[in-house]
Parts: C-alpha cells; structure tokens; sequence
C-alpha cells in the first residue's frame, strides 16, 4: 500500500509539474468545471476541535482549513500501516512531537515504521490555508498536531477520512515556487526561492530521504538564516539566545512529510519576511533548525 500512496504522490508531482509550464489558458482551470467531487475539500476548526468529512472521492484533494481558534491549527494527514491501532499511534506521535532526548528520537522511527506520513498545512484566524495531495482508496486520518506541541498530555483532535474507490479526474492548484528538501554533507537543507508572492501556491517535495517539514515563521525585517541558526543552538544549549529573531508565534506553512513525497500548499501569508525551518531532531537529537535547515524570504 506505500507504494500506491507513493506513485500517488509522484502522480501530484507530475501533474503541477506539468501546469507550471503551461500555457495561461490550462492554468485557468485548476478543476473540471462543474464537478462537485473536485470542489475543496473543508476542514473547520473550532475552539475544541475540528470538523471534516468522513469521505472524498480518491485523487488530486484540494483541503481549505479554517480556524476560529487563536492559537492556530497545525493539520497533518497520514495512513497507518495494516494493523496499526489509530490511538496507539497518536501516543507515538506524542513522545515524537514532545518527548526528550533517545526516546524522542526512537518514537520518531517507530512513526515512519508504521505510517505514510502525507504533510499538510497550518492555518491562522483570518488566513485559511490549502494543501493538496493526490489520495489513493482507503482509510486517512486528518489530525491537528497543534494538539500535541501546545499540551502534550491533553486530548488530539484527529479524525478518519475514507478515500472512496470512485477516482475523481480533478487538478491541482498551479504552483508558483518550488521548495525541495535535499540531504548535504552538512545535513538537511531547502532549496528555495528568497522571495515568493503573495498567495502563490508552493510546491514541496521532500527529497531528504527522511521525514522533514517546512515550518514557516515570521521574522524582523534583517533577520539571516545564520542568526536564526544561532538562536536554536542557543536554546538547545541552555544558554539565552544572542537575538530574538521572531516577531510571531504561530507557525505556518507544511507539517511532517515522508521522503521521498511532495504536496502542494497555499500557506496564505501575508507580506513580510519569513524563515522556513525544521523543529525536527536528526539521530543525535539535535534540532535540524540549529544546523543550518533555515532559509529566509520575503513575500511581496
């Protein structure tokens, strides 16, 4: 079934690739026109939780999550293994996200053992977000992984989502950047644009060869990526950081990913400059951000 999920996501690939470059009259129609199964697909968040349908047809999704909750939500979208019980995942995903040190760590492997991790995108009150991903027949899970960051001992909102065997031809939003997560000698790194536009649709393939994220922060108007780097190997040292490099608190942008997949996000940010980051910890525990995994843009 990973290899369906898989050649799925290659299919995504293929076809923004494919409307990137073409002519003005094909970017126009990002659905065929009057199917209702190509409509996006929404996703509501309240104050406690969030609602979602409990179906879609399988293909090309567009998701358009809202939020009415000030501290944001981080949605992600994953498949469990056959066999995998959804609530002993979801602790998994908890000593992942918020754990400390080897046991953090061995969490984070027992997650890429018995998922498909399938990204997402984290929205704001006042800025719906969109990500797209192509979805084979079967049983989802859409999850709210602000849960989990803001009290890791609280409920996880998380919901099933059934990709029907009724495949709807749809296309996916035209992107107009590209951010690629590759591996280096010196570790994971994007390679991204420094400026992108104002609701452009971004997208990300992670070719790292492990799970990664693109984690978007805002940040002041001379901010470099070293700085940034600076400030998290500060705050993994116990020692206060030289600068404060952000102006914001809630993150934006895309969740967890496996490697080798791709999704397709429209993080709905507002003009301004902007750090794309990984909180994530490499084999040693090290946060990938205080290694370099930064880059720095601005949106105009």
């Amino acid at each position: 079934m990973r290899t369906a999920i898989r050649a799925a996501a290659a299919l995504l690939v293929a076809v923004a690739a494919g409307a990137f470059v073409a002519p003005a009259a094909a970017q126009a129609a990002p659905a065929r026109t009057g199917d209702a199964q190509c409509e996006v697909v929404p996703v509501v968040d309240g104050a406690d939780t969030f609602t979602s349908p409990a179906s879609v047809a399988s293909g090309v999704r567009t998701f358009q999550v809202t939020t009415a909750d000030p501290t944001g939500i981080v949605l992600g979208l994953f498949r469990l293994d056959e066999g995998v019980d959804i609530d002993d995942f979801v602790g998994l995903l908890r000593v992942a996200f918020a754990g400390q040190g080897q046991e953090r760590v061995e969490a984070g492997i027992a997650v890429d053992a018995q998922s498909t991790l399938l990204g997402g995108v984290a929205a704001i009150v006042g800025r719906p977000a969109t990500f797209t991903q192509t979805l084979v027949p079967g049983t989802y899970y859409l999850i709210n992984y602000r849960d989990i960051l803001a009290n890791p001992n609280g409920a996880v909102g998380f919901r099933p989502l059934t990709a029907t065997t009724h495949w709807a031809p749809c296309a996916p939003p035209v992107p107009r950047a590209t951010v690629s997560m590759i591996d280096t000698p010196d570790g994971p790194r994007y390679l991204a644009p420094t400026t992108m536009q104002q609701g452009a649709p971004i997208l990300v393939a992670n070719l790292s060869g492990r799970i990664q994220e693109a984690v978007i922060r805002p940040v002041g108007p001379n901010v470099t990526a070293a700085e940034i780097a600076q400030f998290f190997q500060a705050v993994d040292n116990g020692q206060p950081p030289p600068s404060l490099p952000f102006v914001g608190l809630l993150p934006q942008g895309m969740p967890v990913i496996d490697s080798p997949l791709a999704a397709i996000i429209q993080p709905n940010l507002a003009p301004g400059r902007y750090a794309l980051l990984s909180f994530l910890l490499d084999d040693q525990g090290v946060r990938y951000a205080a290694q370099g995994t930064v880059v720095v843009f601005d949106v105009n």
